[in-house]
């Protein structure tokens, strides 16, 4: 997976930001608090509508610090999929959370999958910058 990240990222021709532990870790850190929040969705929102909010604060923060690093590109993009309030992964899920109450454990389960396949994705990606 490393191998194929930097090819990709070669093969178009793109500098690369360089390796950052604390990338990792904070992707790391939030892979865990997103999937056990997810997790609670078949609760009420309005159980969890704190945790939420602080979930979301840490995402957009990390999409901000990804974002003043050069050439950083690709991992900006990752994590503005990731939490994009109208798409398929996790700002979505969070959106139709809250406008529905509850979701369904088989929906959970799915999305969780996506989720977690994302995070990975970014955690791979700064790793391949080593």
């Amino acid at each position: 997976m490393k191998k194929l990240i930097l090819l990709l990222l070669f093969a178009v021709g793109c500098s690369v930001s360089p390796f950052r532990q604390q990338s990792v870790d904070v992707a790391e850190s939030l892979k865990a608090q997103s999937t056990a929040l997810m997790a609670k969705a078949i609760e009420p929102f309005d159980d969890h509508q704190d945790s939420v909010a602080a979930l979301k604060e840490r995402l957009y923060e990390q999409l901000s610090a990804e974002s003043e690093r050069n050439d950083n590109v690709e991992t900006v993009t990752q994590w503005g999929l990731l939490v994009d309030p109208s798409g398929s992964l996790l700002g979505g899920f969070l959106v139709r959370w809250e406008a529905r109450g509850t979701l369904g454990q088989l929906f959970v389960n799915a999305k969780h999958g996506q989720v977690v396949a994302a995070f990975n994705i970014i955690i791979e990606t700064e790793r391949a910058k080593r």
